[in-house]
């Protein structure tokens, strides 16, 4: 239960920094000045990198969710089991 709370509160923090580098983003003027133009575009390739490191997480999340609901060490356990009994390990 802690590790789901801490998760869903790093998935939360990244949401606030997608966000907030977004609201950033268009802020910005897209005029043609030249170092706003350049900022303007160094926050896009920081949104880009944050929105690909949320999708990252999330995808982790996923994984961690589907994966605790499958019961634990049951492969483990079946190639000791046959290891000991000296079957072949495959």
């Amino acid at each position: 239960m802690r590790t789901a709370l801490i998760v869903l509160a790093a998935l939360a923090a990244a949401v606030v920094v997608v966000l907030l580098v977004g609201a950033l983003y268009f802020a910005l003027p897209p005029g043609p000045g030249g170092w706003q133009q350049h900022l303007r575009h160094a926050i896009l390739l920081a949104l880009i990198a944050a929105s690909g490191w949320l999708v990252v997480r999330a995808r982790h999340v996923a994984e961690a969710v589907a994966f605790s609901r499958l019961p634990g060490e049951w492969a483990t356990s079946r190639r000791v089991r046959r290891a000991e009994r000296g079957g072949h390990c495959s």
